[in-house]
């Protein structure tokens, strides 16, 4: 029940992230580039958004969203 329950709320949390993010994803690809999250935010610089990228690809992921707005780098959406 508990693993239930635990894989329901990661869900539930994944699908607001997603959600949030494929606001910003203007091209559908599933990934944030600097440019889209310019767009969505401009306060948010390329320093600021390579501190974002933790694995240095160039693009921001789900987890790598979800990680920066629970961090207070990114606004929620």
């Amino acid at each position: 029940m508990k693993t239930v329950l635990l894989s329901t709320i990661i869900v539930a949390g994944l699908s607001v992230t997603s959600f949030a993010a494929a606001q910003i994803d203007t091209n559908g690809d599933g990934i944030l580039t600097l440019d889209e999250v310019n767009a969505a935010f401009p306060e948010i610089k390329a320093e600021e958004f390579s501190a974002m990228d933790v694995n240095a690809d160039g693009v921001l992921d789900n987890g790598e969203v979800a990680a920066a707005q629970d961090a207070g780098l990114m606004p929620k959406t």
